[in-house]
């Protein structure tokens, strides 16, 4: 029995090991997939091209968009605040990445209208958005979402885009690329 008792401890261990070292490697294959997607984001960052300044809003308040969940939204509405509009799409992992800082910013700063614009189809938004639910309000542009973020001066279309708009509709700040929100945060206060 002693024999017996030895082989099935002896199995039993080597099965743990082989399973730790399975789990390992598949936490350290995740974690360098994160790591390689944070890279290539930070890198594109870095090369984005440069945005042009624009002046106001006058094509954002011009639109009237579905909010997801249902509904529309007429952008002239948020005139008269500051608003923050960070463009995004479900397929974007660095609009993804920014989104719970969107959200606590916008929960920590209730004064300021916060909104998401979509460049996607509203599919994919609405599923996206139920199993990652945000605190800020979220419109869809579907395709002409291009030409909002072109209007607001992301010329090459790149996502994530954030714009910051004074109460009187002047574009105060302009960020391309993953936003965190004590970035948010400096681009606000310096208006």
């Amino acid at each position: 029995m002693t024999r017996r008792w030895r082989a099935l401890v002896l199995v039993a261990l080597a099965a743990l090991i082989v399973g730790g070292a399975l789990l390992w490697r598949e936490q350290l294959r995740r974690q360098q997939a994160r790591a390689e997607l944070e890279r290539i984001a930070a890198l594109r960052e870095r090369a984005a091209p440069p945005i042009h300044h624009v002046d106001n809003a006058d094509a954002l308040f011009a639109a009237t968009l579905p909010r997801v969940g249902g509904g529309e939204t007429a952008l002239r509405a948020l005139r008269g605040r500051l608003l923050v509009v960070n463009f995004w799409a479900s397929w974007c992992p660095p609009c993804i990445g920014e989104m719970p800082g969107l959200s606590q910013f916008a929960r920590e700063h209730p004064d300021i209208a916060l909104i998401g614009i979509a460049v996607d189809g509203a599919q994919p938004v609405q599923e996206f958005l139920q199993r990652s639910p945000v605190s800020y309000p979220v419109l869809v542009a579907g395709d002409g979402g291009i030409d909002l973020i072109d209007a607001l001066g992301d010329v090459q279309h790149d996502l994530p885009y954030t714009v910051v708009i004074g109460a009187d509709g002047r574009v105060l700040a302009q960020h391309l690329g993953r936003i965190d929100p004590a970035t948010l945060q400096r681009l606000v206060q310096a208006r």
